[in-house]
């Protein structure tokens, strides 16, 4: 051992000082190029993470607007139904039966579910995560969005499940008439015209039935919950759906979109939850 040091001691004091030099620069030429390797690749990496998060968020913003189209739809169907059941109900509730009572029937559609797009935040998720979002705003916004649709989605479950049938087809007391108008031929209905209902109700019959009256009381209720549930959710997601927007550089929703979102929408949802919350 001592004598391979030797030798090599000798070796080392033939080389000269010039060769020493030619030997340091030519190592640090081969550390500065690995390092710039790896900071290049690492740099290509970023600028992939990048684009696919921006991808992502444009994607994002998609789904985010086709959420606020789907439940703004369902929300003003429901607002509709509404303003047609619940003075039915108010009737029903003070022992009287109003001389109308319109479409029981439409109720069963009080519940209905939606399916507002998730797979844009699922492969966020599961592919670069929420960590690489840019800034927290954005990252709030993502995770708002997820959160309002997955608890609307189990809302509206837990409701279906403790709701009940307020009119079976076989009851007596409902008669549907045949109509010359064709069936549609995409959904397979009946498409009931302004002179041609879907079905007729024996009124006297029904308004006799404490359990009928009862049934579309709580019905209407269930409704109204409904509502609330759908103008919370259009109201988060539309905010979201903005943020998402301002990060991306779109508007997320049109003038025509936000004019029907206006003041006196906003008052309404108001009113709503407040006397909601009040009973």
């Amino acid at each position: 051992m001592i004598a391979a040091l030797r030798r090599l001691r000798t070796a080392a004091g033939g080389v000269t000082a010039s060769e020493w030099l030619l030997v340091a620069v030519e190592t640090f030429f081969v550390v500065v190029g690995v390092f710039i390797a790896f900071e290049l690749g690492q740099w290509a990496e970023d600028r992939k993470d990048k684009a696919q998060v921006e991808r992502l968020l444009e994607r994002l913003l998609n789904d985010a607007r086709s959420a606020v189209n789907e439940i703004e739809g369902h929300h003003d169907f429901s607002v509709t139904m509404l303003a047609r059941a619940r003075p039915i109900a108010t009737e029903f509730s003070a022992g009287r039966c109003p001389e109308d009572i319109g479409d029981p029937g439409a109720l069963a559609t009080r519940l209905s579910g939606m399916n507002p797009p998730m797979s844009a935040y699922t492969e966020l998720v599961n592919t670069i995560g929420l960590s690489a979002l840019p800034d927290e705003a954005t990252k709030q916004a993502v995770v708002s969005y997820a959160y309002q649709v997955n608890f609307l989605n189990a809302a509206f479950a837990e409701l279906r499940e403790q709701s009940g049938p307020l009119l079976s087809p076989r009851d007596p007391r409902v008669s549907f008439p045949m109509t010359d108008r064709p069936v549609d031929r995409y959904r397979t209905t009946w498409q009931a015209g302004p002179e041609e209902p879907v079905a007729t109700y024996d009124r006297d019959a029904l308004c006799a039935d404490p359990a009928f009256r009862q049934a579309y009381t709580y019905a209407v209720k269930e409704l109204e919950l409904a509502t609330l549930l759908r103008a919370d959710t259009l109201a988060i997601l539309a905010s979201t759906c903005e943020r998402i927007g301002a990060h991306v550089g779109e508007l997320c929703m049109t003038k025509t979109m936000k004019a029907r979102m206006g003041r006196e929408r906003t008052q309404g949802l108001m009113d709503l939850v407040t006397r909601y919350r009040n009973r």
